[in-house]
């Protein structure tokens, strides 16, 4: 469902846009870009310490070869994946930034239900405007949520 949502909101965002981004791309990497998480399994975004982050790098490592060995047909799929890891080109960027802000919109379109369960704060959601910033054209889109998140503080954050 959220690469889905992703791949939609892509292609919505880059023909609003008028992007010189490469659609295709676009809609495979959206599509490929957490399948490795069906082996190496999810992680929380706010709760990842670094010693975390790198255990995640290596369970996606691994799971990347296992998708290797169990499709092995299918090496589009899995150049797509790599090139999304290598962070490759302008669509691979753009697709890991608007990765970030599309769980921020979710939870706040929510109330804010994910941030106050788990006792996430606005701080926290800040520190990973240095992700979007990779596409730095997205920047404005996630300060304009960070603005509507300020406003709404007191009942969106425990």
């Amino acid at each position: 469902e959220h690469s889905g949502q992703l791949a939609l909101m892509a292609w919505h965002l880059a023909d609003s846009y008028h992007l010189s981004l490469d659609r295709q791309k676009l809609l495979q990497y959206a599509l490929a870009h957490d399948l490795v998480e069906v082996y190496a399994g999810d992680t929380f975004f706010y709760l990842q310490d670094l010693h975390a982050q790198e255990q995640k790098r290596q369970a996606e490592e691994r799971a990347a070869q296992q998708l290797q060995e169990r499709f092995p047909n299918h090496a589009e799929l899995h150049a797509v994946i790599h090139r999304y890891e290598d962070r490759a080109d302008p669509e691979a960027r753009f697709i890991y930034a608007l990765d970030k802000i599309l769980p921020v919109l979710n939870i706040f379109l929510d109330g804010g239900r994910t941030w106050r369960d788990h006792a996430i704060s606005l701080e926290m959601i800040r520190t990973k405007r240095e992700k979007v910033a990779l596409y730095p054209d997205l920047l404005p889109l996630w300060d304009e949520l960070v603005i509507q998140l300020e406003a709404g503080q007191k009942h969106l954050f425990p």
